[in-house]
């Protein structure tokens, strides 16, 4: 690759072999949008599901800081102090990189700056897990910083400089303490890592279902849902995505009018003799109890079924008298 870049004679060969390695990128991001990226391009559900991920406008400072900031959390990894740790260490890696080979750290950040490019164009989320493949580029920097904050902290004789030494030890090891140990419980407990299992409900819904049953989804689980009723085998007869909160204009409580809108949107299933409640991402104690008790004054429970992060009840509301439309 370098021998293309610089274009010296002589280099045919390392001149072929960077040009097999790009054929190949070239193919593997071909295969990967034509088969995977190009369908999702208008998908409205999914662009509207990752709304706060874009900058509210194109010089939105706050946001790229926040964006950033959250980066080292998710999904890099560092929690609460860590986190502060780990972005001072990327910084003195930035710092370290422009002293010695400022080319290699170009070269290192320009997949952050193509992203958040995106980001500002509104092409690409910049949030969570759609921007872990840039956690190795970011972690080679990092890394690079520990090794400048030894360097800056190394024994040069006497105490205070062992007890420095001692403290920058302690430093670096606090930083990776929190990756290494969750790593080692998922390899060890991999079932830890599971958080909202919709897949295996929904299965269990189309096994179990009859040509009569209903499904309705609470709404924070509409995003998976919508995702996988689309696969075959799991999307069923007939289904209902349940109504949208108000977080966003009366945050995150269970309000009144939250609790109106429920109760207007369950009472549609009210005649019903089975139909399934499916609830994912649950993460709101309230209104999971505030609906579950209106269900149990609609009608009556005669199954359920439960997997990490998301479960199912099967309720029969035939005996619910149907409540008129205003």
């Amino acid at each position: 690759m370098v021998a293309l870049l610089q274009g010296r004679a002589g280099q045919g060969e390392a001149w072929r072999r960077s040009l097999v390695s790009l054929g190949i990128w070239a193919m593997s991001f071909g295969a990967c949008y034509w088969f995977t990226l190009r369908s999702l391009t208008g998908d409205e559900s999914l662009g509207e599901s990752w709304r706060e991920a874009f900058p509210s406008h194109p010089l939105d400072l706050i946001w790229l800081l926040d964006a950033l900031g959250k980066f080292f959390y998710k999904p890099m990894g560092f929690e609460a102090v860590f986190d502060g740790i780990a972005i001072a260490f990327f910084i003195l890696g930035c710092i370290s990189y422009c002293k010695r080979q400022p080319r290699s750290l170009a070269l290192l950040l320009s997949p952050l700056g193509a992203t958040l490019l995106a980001s500002f164009l509104y092409k690409y989320p910049f949030r969570s897990r759609l921007v872990l493949f840039l956690a190795p580029f970011l972690l080679i920097v990092l890394v690079e910083g520990a090794g400048y904050f030894w360097q800056l902290c190394r024994p040069r004789g006497g105490w205070k400089s062992a007890l420095s030494s001692a403290v920058a030890l302690a430093i670096m090891a606090a930083m990776v303490y929190q990756p290494v140990a969750r790593a080692l419980r998922i390899f060890v407990l991999p079932e830890v890592n599971q958080k909202q299992e919709i897949r295996a409900v929904l299965a269990h819904i189309i096994e179990q279902q009859q040509p009569q049953d209903w499904v309705y989804v609470f709404q924070r689980g509409k995003y998976q849902f919508l995702y996988y009723a689309d696969r075959p085998g799991y999307r069923p007869r007939h289904f209902i995505v349940g109504v949208d909160d108000l977080d966003h204009i009366d945050g995150k409580d269970l309000s009144e009018e939250e609790k109106r809108r429920y109760r207007a949107d369950l009472d549609q299933l009210r005649g019903r003799d089975r139909v399934w409640i499916l609830f994912s991402h649950t993460a709101m104690g309230g209104e999971r109890r505030f609906i579950e008790a209106y269900l149990d004054e609609m009608g009556q429970k005669i199954g359920e079924y439960h997997q990490v992060g998301a479960f199912a009840y099967l309720y029969d509301f035939s005996a619910a008298a149907t409540v008129a439309q205003p």
